[in-house]
């Protein structure tokens, strides 16, 4: 597109804006800030764990363009905040995205119940995903991992890497979603990112680790605190897998900082694919909505390349070899079956 072709395309679009906005039903729809109508956002969603988590994520955001007139919200002033030092070091391209996904999605709200015209930020572009994480936990660094911990963390790393759930899922787990003998976990539909319920396995070592876990009394939940009696926080999670992790000086694959407790539900993941499970099994176990998600979490190492390469190889028929037909099927069969044959014309 030429130069020329653009500006007159921001014109044309420029033109639209004013004409839409005084158009708005709304009289305060030249005079609502960000943070007024993102407030008002708020009010609509319920006061569950994931809004509680939305807010905190966009904190920084509202705090930087709140005051701006939202009708007037320019594409400027959040490249401004996006690449800022502060957000560029502290925020990773895909967190960054979901922040002005998040906005997106409050002014697409204030446009459908009237109170904006046109959603000025639609023509955001968002960042190049970054390349998907490749670091997988290896069979060998296991013993060193184990050793560092205690008895509850020890028993949530191996549910982690033998079951592949996910952490908030461990992290709540209650002692009668545990089936001893048939050795499965119930996942309510509450605990899952997907909203679905799902019965997990889990290996034989975990259940092991989880039995010797004393419960404490009163409380449901397998991992507890002894002093608050709730389930321990994502701060004690945090805290207790990097000092294994770094005390066992575990190495991330070449592009990723640092070896994190979900590489193991990733590392579930390439296992159980690279052990012959099908990508829809792997799917189940996981707990994924799509294939697409299942596909991020297998890692695809350099011996599996080869090991593809030989299964070729060794399919591949070598010398000159009679093919399955000709040697079950007589010469007279064939020339029956082929009258072109059995005439002798070609």
């Amino acid at each position: 597109m030429t130069p020329e072709a653009r500006r007159q395309i921001e014109t044309t679009i420029a033109h639209l804006q004013s004409m839409l906005d005084a158009d708005c039903d709304c009289p305060e729809a030249n005079t609502v800030t960000v943070k007024d109508l993102w407030d008002r956002y708020l009010e609509t969603l319920p006061d569950v764990d994931w809004v509680r988590q939305m807010k905190s994520g966009m904190k920084r955001l509202i705090a930087a363009v709140g005051h701006v007139v939202a009708a007037k919200l320019k594409i400027t002033d959040w490249e401004n905040f996006r690449d800022s030092k502060e957000i560029r070091e502290g925020y990773e391209s895909s967190t960054r995205n979901l922040m002005i996904r998040r906005l997106r999605t409050c002014f697409n709200w204030a446009v459908d119940s009237g109170r904006m015209a046109w959603n000025p930020i639609l023509r955001i572009k968002f960042e190049k995903a970054k390349p998907k994480r490749e670091t997988e936990i290896s069979v060998a660094d296991e013993p060193a991992i184990l050793e560092l911990m205690g008895e509850s963390m020890k028993a949530f790393f191996l549910v982690a890497i033998d079951s592949g759930m996910r952490r908030e899922e461990i992290r709540l787990l209650e002692w009668t979603d545990i089936d001893r003998e048939g050795r499965t976990i119930t996942i309510p539909s509450a605990r899952t990112k997907t909203r679905k319920a799902r019965v997990g396995r889990i290996t034989s070592r975990a259940l092991d680790a989880l039995t010797k876990i004393p419960p404490t009394p009163g409380c449901p939940w397998v991992f507890t605190s002894p002093v608050t009696k709730r389930p321990y926080g994502k701060t004690w999670v945090h805290k207790n897998w990097r000092k294994a992790a770094d005390g066992a000086e575990l190495k991330p694959a070449a592009g990723d900082k640092s070896v994190h407790l979900h590489d193991a539900r990733a590392t579930t993941a390439s296992r159980l694919f690279r052990l012959g499970a099908s990508l829809p099994a792997v799917q189940q176990i996981l707990g994924h909505s799509s294939l697409q998600s299942t596909e991020k979490y297998v890692r695809i190492q350099s011996e599996d390349v080869k090991a593809a390469h030989q299964l070729l190889e060794n399919a591949t028929r070598k010398g000159p070899q009679r093919s399955p037909v000709s040697k079950s099927i007589p010469a007279v069969e064939h020339a029956a079956c082929s009258p072109r044959l059995a005439t002798g014309k070609r």
